[in-house]
């Protein structure tokens, strides 16, 4: 839960133009529990991820 808190702080820096490195946060990243994919799209209805295993 705690690197939830950061993850969306740093997006709420990066909407107000003090976060330059989302990188490290947005698109496909392993994690300890498994993979966590993030993207930055305001104002979108659908979101849609599609890949092959």
């Amino acid at each position: 839960m705690r690197k939830m808190v950061k993850v969306k702080q740093r997006i709420e820096d990066f909407a107000s133009g003090h976060e330059l490195k989302l990188q490290e946060i947005l698109g496909c990243h392993r994690e300890d529990s498994g993979y966590v994919f993030r993207v930055w799209v305001p104002n979108t209805q659908a979101v849609w991820l599609v890949g092959v295993e």
